[in-house]
């Protein structure tokens, strides 16, 4: 008991400080070898914040634990969208720019609903089964593309435009504190490397242990202890970010994280290894629905600003308790 504990505890420090050490030393790189700003923000700050969800999902898809896999992917994907906005609305002003509302919104919405087109393949064919393939990976990947390189025409490859469009200059800023020479990068980017993978091992290894002692299915502690955990560096960087007075930075974190996470880790983790969709991961895809309907009713209901109050957040927190809720009633039942 108290070892898949320490694991637990272990692999969330090495996933924390894993993330942070790549953001870091790849930045570093970047800049040293002038590689512009924004596509530095748009791959290694971008992708620093979302490695421990990569790293966690393809451990446990390479282990034969799938469904932690995707439950993890998931279940991060509601924590940023309920608890981590609504933490962030609560500590301050959170001001949701025009380019999030009309199009990273809307991105967010048709990745969530291809992810359910995609995965229930028994929807067109009983003799069909529910699998995310080496295909939907290819799309998703392709679709990513996509999206990236479609910010970096509009923005501009040479300048800071695009890192704040994206939401990442706060950790961008962060990571060139104490800026060294390349070797001294590049020996931060392999240890990163190394802490990454060694924590999300370790994690895999306890949630599968502890699984094992609880009688808990994995995809539950996927949707929970892996979903929370992975979550700690956009919490963080949101809540820095809110009490900067920088919320726009604060949401465009969260919604770039979903997308990164949706398209990005589900499409590399899917073109590894296929991956089973559990019919009860429906249930949590509706509420992650849910819960976007909600954003985009409390961002157009009447207001000239595009903003969160706390009121608001309390809501959005009470969403993700009741959620909570609502998955012990499933692992009760």
């Amino acid at each position: 008991m108290f070892f898949p504990l320490f694991l637990l505890l272990a692999g969330g420090v090495f996933l924390f400080k894993g993330a942070q050490f790549l953001v870091h030393g790849g930045s570093v790189i970047g800049l040293r070898l002038k590689i512009p700003p924004a596509v530095i923000g748009l791959t290694v700050v971008a992708f620093g914040t979302s490695a421990p969800e990569f790293f966690l999902s393809l451990s446990a898809a390479l282990t034969g634990a799938p469904a932690l896999s995707l439950g993890n992917v998931l279940g991060s994907n509601i924590a940023n969208v309920l608890l981590i906005l609504g933490c962030a609305a609560v500590a301050g002003s959170v001001i949701v720019p025009r380019s999030t509302l009309v199009r990273d919104l809307p991105i967010v919405i048709a990745a969530t609903i291809l992810v359910a087109l995609l995965a229930n393949d028994r929807w067109y064919s009983l003799s069909a089964s529910n699998v995310l393939s080496f295909r939907d990976g290819l799309l998703f990947l392709g679709l990513f593309s996509v999206f990236i390189y479609t910010l970096l025409v509009e923005k501009g490859m040479d300048g800071m435009h695009l890192i704040q469009h994206f939401r990442f200059r706060h950790a961008y800023r962060v990571s060139l504190i104490g800026a060294h020479s390349i070797p001294k990068a590049l020996l931060e980017v392999c240890v990163s490397v190394f802490a990454l993978w060694f924590g999300a091992a370790a994690f895999v290894r306890a949630l599968t242990d502890l699984g094992t002692l609880w009688q808990v299915p994995e995809v539950m502690l996927g949707l929970t202890v892996a979903a929370l955990g992975t979550s700690l560096p956009e919490l963080a960087t949101t809540l820095v970010a809110t009490w900067r007075k920088e919320g726009d930075i604060a949401v465009g974190n969260i919604v770039g994280s979903v997308i990164f996470n949706t398209l990005f880790v589900l499409g590399a983790v899917s073109l590894v290894r296929p991956m089973p969709w559990p019919l009860t991961l429906n249930t949590d895809l509706a509420v992650l629905g849910a819960a976007l309907a909600l954003v985009v009713v409390m961002l157009w209901h009447g207001r000239k600003r595009r903003e969160f109050s706390r009121g608001e957040g309390v809501v959005l927190i009470l969403g993700y308790v009741a959620y909570a809720a609502l998955l012990f009633g499933r692992f009760a039942s």
